[in-house]
Order: C-alpha cells, then structure tokens, then sequence
C-alpha cells in the first residue's frame, strides 16, 4: 500500500527556518525531480543508543517494571546528555547502503529545534550519513504519535507516497505510523 499526501495533516508551523533549509537542500539535490525511494530513520533509540538517558524519562521499581519518573519527566536532561550516546553500527550500516544504492535517507526526530547544532555534530562525529535532518520546533507539544506523521506530510508533501519504510524504535509511534500506511520496520524497544 502506498501512503497518499493527506492535506489534513500538512501543518505549516512545522515549518521552522531551519527545516525549511533542509526541504532546500532535498530540493537541490533534485529529489522532487527524481522518483527516488526515500527511507527515514528516528534518532533516539533508533540511530544512537539512548538507554543511558532513559532514567531521566522514566523509572523501574522493584519488580524490574518501567514506571513513571517521580517529579515528571526531565526533557532537559535527557537532551543534555544525548552527547554521550553512541551509535548503533547496524543501523548506520544500512543508511550508508542505501546512500550508496542512490536513495534518500532522512533523519526524523521529535527532538526539538534548540537540540540542532548538537544533534548535527554528533551525526558529524559518528559519520551518520543523510541528506535531510528534520526536528521538532521549539516550544511544540504535540505528542510524537501525531507529530510524525505530520512532519512527514509537511516535509515532503506529495512526495511522501516515495517513503519506502521508516525505522523507528517507539512501539506507540511504529503503529502510528503504520495506521497512516507507512512501512515501518520497528528496530528497538525504545518505549519512553
């Protein structure tokens, strides 16, 4: 099943400066001219092992069960100390293949825009390789289950029927996506 562009989810404050220079640069890369697959990857839990940070979202009680964080959950924190992530190889592996096999390799996060310089260095650092980093704008509540799909179909348009599949490690936004038609290939329990 091929998703088709749903207008009803095209939402143009996604837009930030800094994602539309990304839609600048697919655009220059002639991916709106090419009828290219593009395949997108989440970033926490998906790209870069964030398990380390998890304790700042959640907790384990006694009996080894995830439970909420007492106090809430602390997003500055866990941003903070993504710098300290590593990578998850298989994962980069298969974004360079498909680099090489001349697809389009987007980065989709719910990460929020003031993450951006370092979330960039820490691609640069690692050797991720993609052609398009979109992030979440700064202040955006939206649950990452409605946010997704949306980025997606604001960030691409039309052309978001081209998704091939999408790697994500959130069991709750891996059927998310799937509810809107996407391929999704759920590579991690990454449930936080």
């Amino acid at each position: 099943m091929q998703v088709q562009f749903n207008p009803e989810l095209e939402d143009l404050e996604l837009v930030t400066p800094s994602n539309a220079e990304e839609m600048d640069k697919l655009s220059e890369l002639g991916v709106w001219q090419s009828n290219r697959s593009i395949y997108v990857f989440d970033m926490d839990g998906t790209i870069c092992d964030s398990t380390h940070r998890h304790h700042y979202l959640q907790s384990v009680d006694a009996d080894g069960n995830i439970v909420p964080r007492r106090g809430g959950k602390d997003w500055d924190s866990f941003f903070t100390a993504q710098k300290d992530d590593v990578l998850y190889p298989p994962i980069a592996g298969i974004m360079e293949a498909l680099l090489s096999n001349l697809k389009i390799v987007i980065v989709l996060t719910a990460r929020p825009e003031s993450q951006r310089s370092e979330s960039v260095r820490w691609l640069k650092e690692w050797s991720v390789p993609y052609h398009a980093l979109f992030m979440r704008p700064e202040g955006n509540r939206t649950d990452d289950n409605d946010l997704k799909p949306k980025q997606l179909h604001t960030y691409l348009g039309t052309h978001v029927s081209r998704v091939a599949t999408i790697f994500e490690d959130r069991r709750r936004i891996v059927h998310a996506l799937r509810h809107h038609g996407f391929h999704v290939c759920h590579v991690a329990e990454g449930d936080f």
